[in-house]
């Protein structure tokens, strides 16, 4: 089912279809390929920046609480409401720098 990206209804869903094209699994299992924009960071100032982008750790528990599990500013896996962010699907070359990014 496709919804347009403002339509936050997608939090929870099994697949989320952005464009009819690109699918963002909100189960969040695929790791490398779950990204998302900080759209809206009032009353996380210090640890959430408006237009960043994030890599979405899984966490099956919170996405069934409508949240998602995401590395912040302080640089710890922090759960925020899942509103917040809309997913977003980066280019190959670009998923491989945060990759790099996380590996010890």
């Amino acid at each position: 089912m496709s919804r347009p990206l403002h339509d936050k209804s997608w939090i929870g869903c099994d697949h989320y279809t952005i464009s009819r094209v690109l699918t963002f699994d909100c189960t969040v299992r695929n790791l490398a390929a779950q990204f998302v924009v900080c759209v809206k960071n009032e009353g996380y100032l210090a640890s959430l920046e408006q237009r960043k982008i994030y890599q979405v750790l899984s966490d099956d528990i919170a996405v069934q609480h409508g949240l998602i599990r995401v590395v912040d500013e302080s640089g710890e896996d922090y759960l925020y409401p899942a509103e917040r962010f809309v997913p977003i699907v980066l280019p190959e070359t670009v998923e491989k720098v945060f990759q790099q990014m996380s590996q010890p």
